[in-house]
């Protein structure tokens, strides 16, 4: 079985950010790709110390094909 990978990062109030769909609720982005078949395996917390920011990384996995 073959996987293919997809990260979503979010602010620091749990908001992603995209030129396509504009700004939306993490919760929102990962209901929508859930029906799209991608499965959270992951999330990491990010740090930004020089920009002082935080937010998270959340890492999705679906079969290929």
């Amino acid at each position: 079985m073959k996987w293919e990978y997809k990260i979503v990062r979010s602010d620091q109030y749990m908001f992603v950010h995209d030129n396509k769909h504009g700004t939306r609720h993490l919760e929102e982005v990962l209901n929508e790709l859930g029906e799209d078949r991608w499965e959270l395996v992951s999330t990491v917390s990010e740090i930004n110390v020089s920009a002082g920011t935080t937010g998270i990384a959340a890492v999705l996995k679906r079969t290929k094909g």
